[in-house]
């Protein structure tokens, strides 16, 4: 089963340090009627893997670093893949942020990789 924009959006707020914002002020919002893909941080040798394993869903993500981020289709892939994955991103993203913000966050700096089972 597919993940919603809405099933997603709550799984992703429902990591820790996760909110809603306008980064660009309140006349700068975007609406997603179509909720299509999503571009996710990844392992290089994970993200080569998950690409041959799914040529058709999971491609090098556009305008980004194509060694780090993929893009994922959201509509052909089952809900707990997504997720899995998103939380392999957040994981990711979390462990690259500078201890300046680790420590305005009150990260406890502990780190581990999620298995992704292809």
């Amino acid at each position: 089963m597919a993940l919603d924009i809405e099933s997603f959006r709550n799984y992703c707020l429902s990591l820790d340090y996760v909110w809603e914002d306008c980064p660009f002020g309140p006349d700068h919002l975007c609406s997603i009627s179509d909720f299509g893909s999503v571009n996710l941080k990844c392992d290089p040798e994970q993200a080569v893997e998950l690409r041959e394993a799914y040529p058709d869903q999971i491609k090098a993500a556009w305008h980004m670093n194509k060694t780090h981020w993929n893009t994922i289709d959201a509509n052909s892939l089952p809900a707990p893949l997504i997720q899995s994955l998103t939380l392999n991103s957040y994981e990711l993203v979390k462990k690259s942020l500078s201890k300046k913000a680790k420590a305005e966050l009150a990260f406890d700096n502990s780190y581990k990789t999620t298995n992704i089972e292809t």
